[in-house]
């Protein structure tokens, strides 16, 4: 597993560099969307949208949605918004690439997540509030002190009780984001395309490589990727060149409305292991 996480990370890195942003924000969004509606389909699919959810879901939506017009038609505390989303983010990130190395006790893997937070905290705020690096140094200290402990702590494990597809995350996790904060050719849309493209991916490989063997399963899986997707980019298409009523389409596909339906993602894919506050039980 772990060399197709190492070259996927490598082609997605390489991949955020070289696009366009505005395509690459484009992309982040539409394959976004689609990544949402799997996600709902397949918690449908497996009974995990209850009463409990169903009943929380329009109370977030408002709180959530609210939040982000306040913020964003003011003009107030739209930076610390979005440090703050991001690492939300990072952190959702980081879980379930810890879920589908199949880990169950993340205390092990604690100064992995602090590297790895520490390490994207350092560049969202150079980033984010245009600050040199040079000034956040101590973050990018601290991220690599805890990578060296992390280090440290696995190889004193036993061999075959490492796990080496999470090593690698980790890994590239760390430095990649340093790469783009030191090298001064990163920006904001590319560490955001980096991580949230890399998601995406990263759970349709799991997937694939889940189903490749399975008859039954493989193909209603692959209808199920491209006919979602297609949809997405036709009413894409519609939206972003105002056709009959993309007007509408606004809310799905905006940049801003778009942060919303990211963070309802996360709160509404919340494990109950996760979390106290997950909606599943």
């Amino acid at each position: 597993m772990f060399k197709y996480i190492g070259l996927l990370a490598v082609a997605t890195a390489v991949g955020v560099i070289a696009i366009e942003k505005s395509l690459l924000l484009s992309l982040i969004i539409v394959l976004g969307q689609g990544h949402f509606i799997l996600t709902y389909i397949y918690q449908y699919k497996k009974g995990k949208i209850t009463k409990k959810y169903l009943y929380f879901y329009p109370l977030f939506f408002i709180i959530t949605f609210s939040t982000i017009a306040l913020f964003y038609q003011r003009n107030i505390f739209v930076d610390f918004f979005t440090l703050a989303a991001g690492m939300i983010f990072v952190f959702h990130y980081f879980n379930d690439e810890f879920h589908l190395s199949g880990l169950k006790r993340i205390e092990r893997y604690s100064f992995g997540l602090g590297a790895v937070l520490f390490s994207f905290l350092s560049v969202f705020i150079s980033m984010v509030f245009n600050i040199h690096y040079i000034k956040i140094i101590p973050l990018v200290i601290l991220s690599l002190l805890l990578f060296s402990i992390f280090i440290y702590k696995e190889y004193s494990n036993k061999k075959e009780n490492r796990n080496i597809s999470l090593f690698v995350f980790v890994l590239l996790n760390v430095f990649i984001p340093m790469y783009l904060l030191f090298t001064e050719k990163g920006t904001l849309v590319q560490l955001w395309g980096f991580i949230i493209l890399f998601h995406y991916l990263r759970w349709y490989i799991y997937y694939y490589l889940k189903f490749k063997n399975d008859e039954k399963e493989f193909l209603p899986y692959l209808v199920k990727i491209f006919t979602v997707n297609i949809i997405v980019i036709f009413l894409y298409i519609l939206y972003s060149t105002n056709y009959i009523f993309g007007t509408y389409l606004t809310v799905f596909f905006n940049q801003i409305f778009f942060y919303g339906w990211t963070l309802m993602h996360i709160i509404f894919t919340l494990r109950k292991e996760d979390s106290p506050f997950s909606v599943h039980d």
